[in-house]
């Protein structure tokens, strides 16, 4: 298709080619085969399914297994502490690296790139029972509710790239909760966070406020609630909120299942250290560029401290 006789996917005869394809296709011609660009192969190909990457049960979650839900989340060795960004690594290690390990073991991962994710995710904030690290996204809030409610929304909340204020949509987070108030903003600390949620609950159906707070160390939005085997955004957030181990679990549970663009590729980027493609499903709402960079250094880290 491409007239090509053979080529890596990294080589630039394959970019190239790519790039022709997608302009006669007229497919934004950018050399990578992405979401849009495998749909329209995939449609020339006349491949019709999904090709599953995760478990063929589909409801063979790792949070419903008894197993899981008694192993112990620390492992029996412990790592000696350091500074830094190393110091959130073997802390994570020491706290819950049991638990990881079995997780890592079982779907034939490097236990380094899960923690490389958890620094990266948790920005050193640690879970506590009922107050568990969580950021209030506005966009989402907005794409999920203040879309149909413009008015109440744009009383109360601003992003960037909406109603003339400047920037990408994850920047510029403000809220006030009185229309003569001044807008402050909302990533400040985590009591803002819970501030900012709690008044959202408030003002529209709770469930899509919860929908719209990126929660726990792994930073998941309950939107994606299904994905980790859960039958709501509530069940997930509250049990999110009560424990660690469900936040393991759930990591694991939504790098199988998710969509990135095929079901399960999270966890073949995460295998091939394809840290821009993760970054890029994962939690897109960033600079992915600067977000893959941060976290192969602290894979890097992590390999170095942790092995296997």
């Amino acid at each position: 298709m491409l007239g090509l006789l053979s080529a890596s996917s990294i080589d630039r005869a394959f970019v190239r080619a790519v790039a022709r394809w997608q302009k006669r296709k007229g497919i934004r011609a950018n050399g990578i085969i992405d979401t849009t660009t495998w749909r329209s192969l995939r449609r020339v190909l006349g491949i019709t399914s999904k090709i599953s990457l995760a478990p063929p049960k589909d409801k063979d979650y790792f949070k419903d297994n008894a197993t899981l839900k008694s192993i112990s989340l620390q492992p029996a060795d412990r790592l000696p502490q350091k500074d830094g960004i190393s110091g959130r690594i073997t802390e994570i290690y020491n706290r819950q690296g049991k638990l990881m390990r079995e997780l890592a073991d079982r779907v034939n991962l490097d236990l380094a790139c899960t923690i490389a994710v958890w620094v990266s995710e948790s920005h050193g904030r640690r879970h506590r029972t009922g107050k568990t690290p969580g950021r209030f996204e506005n966009h989402r809030f907005y794409r999920i509710w203040g879309v149909h409610n413009q008015k109440i929304y744009d009383r109360h909340f601003r992003h960037g790239g909406h109603a003339g204020i400047s920037g990408n949509a994850w920047q510029q987070h403000q809220f006030r909760k009185m229309e003569a108030a001044a807008f402050q903003l909302v990533h400040k600390s985590q009591e803002q966070e819970y501030r900012v949620l709690q008044f959202a609950k408030k003002i529209a159906d709770p469930e899509k406020a919860i929908q719209a707070f990126r929660l726990g160390e792994p930073q998941i939005l309950p939107l994606h609630y299904a994905d980790l085997g859960y039958t709501s955004s509530r069940k997930m957030y509250n049990a999110f909120q009560n424990s660690l181990r469900a936040q393991i679990l759930g990591f694991f549970d939504y790098c199988l299942h998710r969509d990135a663009p095929e079901r399960g590729e999270l966890l073949v980027y995460l295998r091939n250290r394809n840290w821009r493609a993760f970054c890029k499903y994962y939690n897109p709402d960033r600079n992915v560029a600067a977000a893959a960079i941060r976290l192969q250094d602290i894979y890097n880290r992590a390999a170095s401290l942790v092995r296997g």
